[in-house]
Parts: structure tokens; C-alpha cells; sequence
């Protein structure tokens, strides 16, 4: 259903109040009677606090807003009786009234009207849902008490910020309160020395700042938001922003670390990219005479896609994508391309209708235009921008932002011969299947990461290097042709790579509890450099690109290794200890995180410092010591009592129930001290045994491995028990 303009203000419940309607009439099985029933209350829970909310916000309902307002009077009426009930809607006739409020007055309105949602949703068992508005409430709440500085209402609204803020962790995958939100307390500038006069970036709500964690001295990237005179939209916004990068775990998106709360602005702060924008290096090269080569261009777009159809696997569709929002992650000629900014991102369900016009001009799809559009909408973005690789140029132009649109929505897109001589008919065929208007016709993104294009960008590999005039490798027209691409590489780990992850795996599955608990939040704390060793290893496991390593992949890519011949690994154990996620319904398979802190073991040197930063993060009391209490508040509803309790008495000979650093720090070194010796004496054996039985990759190739179906069967048996560039 369309919300009028008039009824913005309001839009948000009246959205959800037809969705949740929508969800209980479907009639798919997919929900039983009494979640029906459910889904019916909440839908009359978003109706009457949309009505209550028309005069506080001042809500000015036009003709079109009027007749809406009816339609949904209806709905709760028919609704009520239903459920039979009989509770009234908010006299809206009631012209009496004339206080004007506040801001602040408003959005405590609406911040109050989203808790008892919440509370709503909670008490029908919709915790995945009530743990969004709660989040919502806790920024509306924070925004409001730095308004507030000295008032007596004060207490109230701290009361129920805390409030609202345990919740959210409370319902959140425990993984996702990795990244804190500090609403008080901490400052930004004690934790980090930020420059203000290294800007990385600019946009239209903020600007990105270098900075430096003060106690590691790692850089960081920090965004800094003002939300001084913030509107119920800007920080609905800004919820939707932190909140998807919370969950967001993937290679080729940006890494949200945490996000500080203060009088006026919001920080946010991720891992640092070093190479720029792929915007700026394009339209410098192209200025210059150069555009990219056919085989590193596949690359840049893999990563593209890589990272797209990762987010629409998880109900998410970015809306904004341009070269502006991709960055390379190092100045190399191979550098990898990250994701970023959500700001106009949101969550979709299958079958969703959008209509909020959102995109930038050249990449803005033309259902989008037409005013009902889906996730697929973010392909055809993905066909403008790799339009714009290969040639230099949007394939469709005007001398106005109106002429742009116009040609997207009339015309087709052309590969003149002066600006794609350069490539092959078959990238040319990519691009062509992106960019088809009707979204239905258009590839999608599975269908783009197995096109013939983007599979010999996977099976080739270049060296990194930095070149000192700055080119990054880019070739100029003059030398087109001159220099030819890398010979290609298989996709498949060799033996010496297997078993360096089987290795660190054999180690992670001896470690304590605690230990393991550390390692997960050392992954949030490690740079961009540091995690980009273990991307490439990451890929060839994930070999299909979904974001997550299935069991049958994991079997597979790692059953020749010889410490798995040997019988010092059980690879369907391996899999059940790392990943965690999956056991709790969370994901299809190991998350990159995950596979991260597995394979880490052995390869990663962590000072006393980085140790202390991890403490500190599960510290969340800030009392120095880590208690059963402490991580319930963090960590909460995804463990148990009992794992909780193992996790604090675990490795402790005396069962003690409380962590102090210096008996973290103990815990950590002796186990950094076993897997030393340990991945010693695995390689002594592996390389005894491969010696012995003459074991080659080729011959491991020869192996049959383990197909999705048997990786299936096996969890339902286990349920029941730098850059280069030509013109």
C-alpha cells in the first residue's frame, strides 16, 4: 500500500501495520494459528499508535491522507472484530487541540510509541522484530537526552534508554553485540584520536575522518553524523544504517567496529580503506587515457557482486549503489573492493513492492522511476556501474538530471566500438543481460557470478604490487594489448593450504571456552589488513560466493589434506565446533567471522594490548572483571545459563566465577603457547605422511567429495541424534 505524502510522519507504522496485516492473510502455511493471530494484534498495535502520533506530530492530512486514514480505520475494525476486541481509535475529528510540540516532545512521542510495540511484539514472540524497535527507541532516546542536558525528565529518559538498549542486545545475535553501541560514558576522542584534518570523505549528513585507536594505534575510519536538530526520519535512518552493518559479515563490505553517541554528532567506526574510490581512480585514469583492462575489470565486478548477492541473500537491498560507494581496500594493483555506506539500504521481504524514490542519477534503475520496484533494482545498478568500468562513460546521459531518467526509462543501452573495441563479446553479454528494464527478464545476481565472465576473473591471480608513479597498474591506450593477463590459477585449496586451515581448526576445537569467546572478538577488533590475509582462503572454500561456507564445501575443500588422512580431524566435528551461527538458526553454513577465528590460530600475533581491547569490549560493566552477569548483558538470549557458566568456569581448575584480565591474559598465552607447539609437531606428521604416500594435488583432485544433498542428510541425521586499466 502507498502512504500519501501528507502521512509521512506516521508512514512508518502505517507500513508495518499493512505488512504485519498482509503477512497474517497470507494463507502459506508458513505461520501457524496462533501466530495469526499474533500477527492480527500487532497489526492493531501499529494502527493505534499511528493514530495516537497524528497530533503530537503535527501531521497536516491532506484529501489523500484523509482517504488512507479511513482504509485503516477499517482494517483495525475489521481486525477487532476478529480478535474480539473492542478498543477505540484516536478521535482524529477532534479539532480542539492546538498545542504545537516540540521537537524533542515529538520524537519522545514516537520513541514511546515504538517501545510499547516492542513490548508488544516481545509478548507475542516476535523477539527478531522487537529487537529493531527497541534498537529504534534507543536512538530516539539517546538523540532526546542530549537534548534534554540538565532537564528533570532526564532521569525518566535514561531509565528507559537503558531500558530499550538491553533488550536490543538481549534478542540480538550475540555476534552482533560485538559491535557496541556507547549511548554513555565512553567519548569517541578518549578511545580514538581522530584528525579532523585528514578527511576521507564527504556526504551530505556528515564527513569520514581519519583516526587511531589509542591503545592498539590501529587506523580506523570514523564517521561522524550530526544529529543536533536530527528529524524522526534522519534517525530512523541512522538505525537502519548501524543496525544492518551489525549484522552485516562479508569480505567485500565494510566492517562496522562500533559507534559512540554524543551531545551532538554520532560516530561511527569501521575499518579503514586506503585505496580511495573506485570513482576517483576512474575518472582520474580515464582524464589521463586509461580505462580499465577486460581481466581486472571482472575482478572489480566479481567483487561487486560478490558482496550484493551476499546482502539479498539476507533480505537486504543497498539502493545505492555507484562507484562512489566502492572502495578499494589497499593501494595494489589487485586491491579488493569494499562496500559502503547504507544510509538509504533497507530490509525487504520476497515478493516486496518498494516506492520511496531513492539512488543517484546515472545508476538509479528505471523501475525505481516508475515508482514500484524490488531488490532487483540494485542489479540493474551493478549493470550501470560495470557499464562505466569497462567503457568510462553511464550508458545512459543528458544534460539534466530529468534527461538522465528519461533515457534510462526510454532508451537502450549502445556499445559503440570506440569504447568497447577493448573487450570480448562476452563481457559485452554481461553487461547486456544487467541491463534490462523489465526486472523480471534481468539476470540475477546467481546467474551473474556463473557467467563466463565473471568465472575467468576466478580463475586467474595477479601479484600485488604498488607502483611508484601511482599508475596502480593501469595501462595507457598507447600500450593496449601490449601486456597480457596472468595465466590462470584453479580455484581449488592445494594441499599446503588445507592443511595450514586444518591445522589452526585441530587448535581452535582445544580451546577453552574462553578462548574461543576471545577469538570471536578479536575478529571485530582486527584491521583491514589484518583480515585480508584470510580472504582469499575464505573464497576458496566459499567457492559458490554465497557469504558462508557450507558443510559440503567445507568437506570438500578440505578432505585431502593430510592431517584429515591421518585421523587427527574429524571434519563434520570441525564444522559443528566453528560454526556456531548456524546451530542457532542464524546462517546457512560458517560465517566469514567464524571461519576467521578458527583459522587465526597460529597466524595472528596479539599483543597484550589488542588481548586488553577484547577484555575491555567484554567488560561491558567496566568494573574489570568478566562475570556470568556481565555476559548475559552482552552477550544475550543466544547462550544458556549453562554455556555462560562454562564459558567463565571453563579451563579453571578452581571453577572460579569471575574473569579477571590478568587470568584472561594467562588463559590466552597458554593457549598461543600449545598451538605453537601443536602446529609444529601437526606439520612434522603431515609432511611424514605425505612423504610416505607420495600425495600430490592432482591426485587429490581425483577424490570424490561430499554433495549438498549428503551435507543435508548428515545435519538431519545429526538433528534426529592493484588496479589494471586499457582503453
Amino acid at each position: 500500500m502507498s502512504i500519501p505524502g501528507s502521512l509521512r510522519p506516521i508512514s512508518a507504522f502505517l507500513s508495518d501495520a499493512y505488512k504485519v496485516w498482509r503477512e497474517s492473510e497470507s494463507g502459506d502455511g508458513l505461520y501457524g494459528d496462533a501466530e495469526v493471530i499474533s500477527l492480527k494484534k500487532l497489526s492493531v498495535s501499529h494502527i493505534q499508535q499511528a493514530f495516537r502520533l497524528v497530533p503530537v506530530l503535527n501531521v497536516i492530512v491532506d484529501a489523500k491522507g484523509t482517504a488512507c486514514l479511513e482504509s485503516f480505520k477499517n482494517l483495525y475494525a475489521k481486525l477487532c472484530a476478529e480478535l474480539k476486541v473492542n478498543t477505540k481509535l484516536e478521535d482524529l475529528t477532534n479539532t480542539s487541540n492546538t498545542t504545537t510540540y516540540q521537537l524533542h516532545e515529538q520524537l519522545l512521542a514516537e520513541a514511546d510509541a515504538l517501545l510499547s510495540i516492542s513490548e508488544d511484539q516481545t509478548r507475542e514472540g516476535f523477539t527478531y522484530e522487537a529487537s529493531l524497535n527497541y534498537h529504534v527507541a534507543s536512538i530516539f532516546y539517546c538523540v532526546i537526552n542530549s537534548m534534554l542536558v540538565g532537564n528533570t525528565s532526564n532521569k525518566f529518559i535514561q531509565q528507559r534508554l537503558v531500558y530499550a538498549a538491553w533488550r536490543t542486545r538481549q534478542f540480538s545475535h550475540y555476534r552482533t553485540n560485538f559491535t557496541q553501541e556507547h549511548y554513555f560514558s565512553s567519548s569517541c576522542s578518549s578511545v580514538y584520536s581522530i584528525d579532523s584534518t585528514a578527511k576521507l570523505g564527504k556526504g551530505s549528513y556528515g564527513s569520514v575522518y581519519l583516526a587511531h585507536h589509542r591503545q592498539t594505534h590501529i587506523a580506523h575510519a570514523v564517521k561522524a553524523l550530526n544529529v543536533n536538530q536530527a528529524t524522526s526520519y534522519y534517525l530512523r535512518k541512522l538505525h537502519m544504517e548501524i543496525s544492518l552493518l551489525k549484522e552485516i559479515d562479508h569480505p567485500n563490505i565494510v566492517n562496522l567496529k562500533e559507534v559512540f553517541f554524543g551531545r551532538r554528532t554520532v560516530y561511527l567506526v569501521s575499518s579503514l580503506c586506503r585505496g580511495g574510490e573506485l570513482f576517483q581512480l576512474l575518472h582520474t585514469g580515464k582524464s589521463k587515457g586509461y580505462l580499465f583492462r577486460e581481466d581486472r575489470a571482472a575482478k572489480l565486478i566479481l567483487d561487486m557482486f560478490s558482496a550484493v548477492h551476499y546482502l539479498h541473500g539476507q533480505g537486504i537491498v543497498h539502493r545505492d549503489l555507484k562507484l562512489e560507494n566502492f572502495l578499494f581496500e589497499e593501494k595494489t594493483s589487485t586491491s579488493a573492493l569494499i562496500l559502503i555506506d547504507f544510509g538509504l539500504s533497507r530490509r525487504f521481504h520476497p515478493g516486496e513492492v518498494m516506492t520511496q524514490r531513492v539512488g543517484s542519477c546515472y545508476c538509479t534503475a528505471p523501475e525505481i522511476l516508475a515508482g514500484a520496484y524490488d531488490y532487483r533494482c540494485d542489479i540493474w545498478s551493478l549493470g550501470v556501474l560495470a557499464y562505466m568500468i569497462i567503457s568510462g562513460s553511464p550508458p545512459f546521459s543528458g544534460a539534466t538530471v530529468d534527461k538522465v531518467y528519461e533515457a534510462t526509462r526510454t532508451q537502450e543501452a549502445t556499445f559503440p566500438e570506440n569504447k568497447f573495441k577493448h573487450v570480448s563479446s562476452t563481457c559485452i553479454d554481461f553487461i547486456k543481460r544487467l541491463l534490462v528494464k523489465d526486472p523480471m527478464k534481468r539476470m540475477t545476481s546467481a546467474d551473474a557470478l556463473v557467467h563466463p565472465f565473471l568465472m575467468q576473473s576466478r580463475q586467474t591471480q595477479q601479484e600485488a604490487v604498488t607502483e611508484n608513479d601511482g599508475s596502480r597498474g593501469m595501462v595507457h591506450e598507447a600500450n593496449l594489448g601490449l601486456k597480457t593477463p596472468s595465466p590462470p590459477l584453479s580455484m581449488e585449496l592445494n594441499l599446503a593450504q588445507a592443511e595450514s586451515i586444518v591445522q589452526s581448526t585441530i587448535a581452535y576445537m582445544k580451546a577453552t571456552p574462553m578462548v574461543k569467546l576471545l577469538l570471536s572478538v578479536i575478529t571485530t577488533l582486527l584491521s583491514a589488513d589484518e583480515m585480508q590475509k584470510f580472504r582469499e582462503e575464505f573464497y576458496l572454500l566459499d567457492n559458490r560466493r554465497e557469504g558462508v561456507i557450507t558443510l559440503a564445501s567445507f568437506y570438500n575443500s578440505l578432505m585431502c589434506a593430510p592431517s584429515v588422512l591421518c585421523g587427527d580431524v574429524d571434519l563434520y566435528a570441525a564444522f559443528d565446533a566453528i560454526a556456531v551461527s548456524m546451530s542457532m538458526g542464524h546462517s546457512s553454513g560458517i560465517t566469514y567471522r567464524e571461519f576467521v577465528s578458527a583459522v587465526m590460530c597460529g597466524k595472528i600475533i596479539l599483543t597484550d594490548e589488542r588481548i586488553q581491547e577484547a577484555f575491555d569490549l567484554l567488560d561491558l560493566d567496566k568494573a574489570g572483571v568478566i562475570t556470568v552477569d556481565t555476559l548475559r548483558k552482552l552477550l544475550g538470549d543466544d547462550l544458556s545459563e549453562a554455556e555462560m557458566l562454562e564459558i567463565i568456569a571453563g579451563g579453571d581448575a578452581n571453577g572460579s566465577d569471575r574473569f579477571y584480565f590478568a587470568k584472561f591474559l594467562s588463559q590466552w598465552k597458554d593457549f598461543d603457547k600449545q598451538v605453537s607447539h601443536a602446529i609444529i609437531n601437526l606439520k612434522e606428521a603431515a609432511s611424514t605422511y605425505s612423504a610416505q604416500n607420495q600425495y600430490t594435488d592432482s591426485e587429490a583432485s581425483s577424490y570424490s567429495g561430499m554433495s549438498n544433498s549428503e551435507a543435508d542428510s548428515y545435519h538431519q541425521d545429526a538433528d534426529n541424534d592493484g588496479i589494471e586499466m586499457d582503453i
